[in-house]
């Protein structure tokens, strides 16, 4: 299970693009440093058109599944065989949502700025940065969208929630390739844990407000 909301949000940078024209998927990355001490998470990326898994490996394996048509998002604890849904509108606290049919534009409406060109994990990039004000602080994002693959919204992000914590996250070894419907369903034998903030609140409670059905 995550041991904090934090771990829980680092997941949703990633859904950042609406349906897309190719199938594909990376290896991602997220490191965090200064601020809370949060472990290094790894795994795979895989989109499908408007569908989106995170499935990811260490520390924990746990997935984060996003269905961006239907606006509604879950995370998927494997060893216990559990869901919870997800407030898809956290996704755009950390990152925006746009339309991959026309990022650039959608990008500069949500006050991003080209700041320039840079390589990052062997792709030309377009470099855009913004500054926003996240539940009372002042945060820096700064993304990295390849100009060699238009099917993929960015291979590296940063985040600095000033002026103690900065979270990177990488994509790498990008391969466009057919991915099948069940990496986006839900398991049948999966157990329902209701809604992430429910969770949250129950945490004090001895998750006493919480009912798993079969249970």
């Amino acid at each position: 299970m995550f041991k904090s909301k934090s771990v829980l949000s680092l997941f949703l940078l990633f859904a950042f693009s609406t349906p897309v024209q190719a199938d594909w998927e990376g290896a991602f990355k997220v490191t965090s440093t200064g601020g809370k001490n949060m472990p290094e998470v790894t795994g795979l990326m895989r989109m499908k058109k408007d569908k989106v898994l995170l499935d990811a490996k260490k520390p924990t394996q746990a997935a984060t599944l996003v269905n961006l048509k239907a606006r509604k998002a879950w995370t998927l604890l494997h060893p216990q065989k559990m869901v919870m849904e997800i407030n898809l509108s956290q996704i755009e606290s950390y990152s925006p949502v746009c339309p991959a049919n026309d990022i650039d534009a959608c990008l500069k409406k949500k006050n991003f700025t080209i700041t320039g060109t840079e390589t990052a994990n062997g792709h030309s990039c377009t470099v855009y940065e913004t500054d926003t004000n996240r539940n009372g602080k002042k945060t820096h994002i700064k993304l990295w969208k390849p100009n060699d693959l238009s099917e993929v919204p960015m291979v590296k992000s940063i985040v600095t929630v000033k002026p103690e914590q900065t979270t990177e996250t990488n994509i790498e070894n990008i391969r466009t390739v057919a991915q099948a419907d069940s990496y986006f369903t839900i398991p049948k034998d999966y157990h329902s844990m209701g809604n992430a903030e429910d969770l949250l609140k129950s945490f004090g409670k001895g998750f006493s407000g919480i009912k798993i059905p079969g249970q």
